[in-house]
């Protein structure tokens, strides 16, 4: 591991994971390397909020954003976030001098951002994201671990 966010990753991609999928973040972007997320709301799109490692595994974190349906517009299907999720989880852990440094996910527009070590960023569909073969990114086999 790598700092306390790669200490705590599984969790942290919980907490991720139901926060959009049942209190209405609809955009988050992950800061691995300085153990920050940023997250947008559906209900204020307008203002993000940074969430830091600590604050992810904490069951407060829940209280701070009301509880509220799978938006009908989003372009990633809710049974696709957990999915999307550990594939950014597996990429963060990859063996190897490339790893990822930061990545987001937007459910509303089903973009998926990819930044590395290598100075390789991107943004791609989700649906691509999840066809790919991880080791397009890594330049090695990479499976996909379960969090």
């Amino acid at each position: 591991p790598f700092n306390q966010m790669d200490q705590h990753l599984t969790q942290v991609s919980h907490a991720i994971e139901k926060l959009i999928l049942e209190h209405g973040i609809f955009h988050v972007t992950l800061n691995y390397n300085n153990n920050l997320a940023m997250v947008w709301e559906i209900h204020d799109p307008y203002q993000y909020h940074l969430l830091s490692t600590e604050q992810l595994l904490s069951e407060n974190v829940f209280h701070s954003y009301n509880r509220t349906t799978y938006p009908a517009k989003a372009s990633v299907m809710a049974n696709q976030v957990q999915e999307i999720l550990r594939r950014l989880h597996s990429l963060r852990m990859a063996e190897g001098e490339t790893y990822l440094c930061s990545a987001s996910l937007n459910i509303i527009n089903g973009m998926v951002g990819l930044s590395f070590t290598s100075d390789n960023s991107q943004y791609i569909p989700a649906h691509i994201f999840l066809e790919q073969d991880l080791s397009l990114w890594t330049g090695q086999r990479t499976a996909v671990n379960a969090y």
